[in-house]
């Protein structure tokens, strides 16, 4: 979590499952700001002019970062660390963008969704243009593909978006019944409790 205080520069403060901090409060040097965290807990510190990565006790772990302009758009953790960018890839503690491989290209924009104990991606979307028909695939962490689940309402259902997943593999999608009478709207949804775990 990032935190400001007035003429106190930015800190950060992990926490743990329970909402407890869970180490010391960490002042980012420089006036820099956090940018984002990865999945390993580095930290992307947007400093006054440049890019590092900095672990939880505060201390930068490497030279200026090349992200780009603007810098890492589009960003989504990865498992083991780093970002996939619309620029290309951050790996752990690189200084530079790699270019992306094709899973990532072709799957661009979509939700990378850690499952399976961070040993999976769940990446939800639609099949078709219609968006009636939804679908759930499923990679290993190398982009392999291990198929995919596939839901399909009537042509004319309403526009609910594609299904969506939580970090412990609850998938929630929208199902057909779709209301309004003028006052209220009824959206009713589709709870699956753990279902990619």
């Amino acid at each position: 979590m990032q935190c400001w205080e007035k003429d106190g520069g930015t800190w950060l403060q992990y926490y743990d499952e329970s909402m407890q901090p869970s180490g010391a409060r960490r002042q980012i040097p420089d006036g820099g700001t956090l940018m984002d965290i990865d999945e390993r807990g580095m930290v992307i510190e947007n400093g006054p002019a440049d890019l590092y990565w900095m672990d939880t006790a505060g201390a930068r772990h490497s030279g200026s970062i090349d992200g780009g302009t603007p810098p890492l758009q589009n960003r989504r953790q990865l498992i083991g660390g780093g970002f996939d960018t619309s620029q290309g890839v951050l790996y752990p503690d690189a200084t530079e963008l790699s270019p992306r491989p094709a899973w990532l290209s072709s799957r661009d924009k979509l939700p990378l969704v850690f499952v399976r104990s961070s040993r999976a991606y769940a990446v939800p979307s639609f099949v078709s243009s219609t968006r009636c028909q939804k679908q759930i695939e499923l990679l290993l962490p190398d982009g392999t593909s291990c198929g995919a689940i596939e839901t399909s309402e009537a042509d004319d259902c309403p526009d609910g978006g594609a299904p969506m997943v939580g970090a412990r593999g609850t998938v929630l999608e929208v199902s057909p019944l779709n209301s309004y009478d003028g006052e209220t709207r009824t959206i009713q949804y589709r709870v699956f409790p753990q279902f990619l775990e």
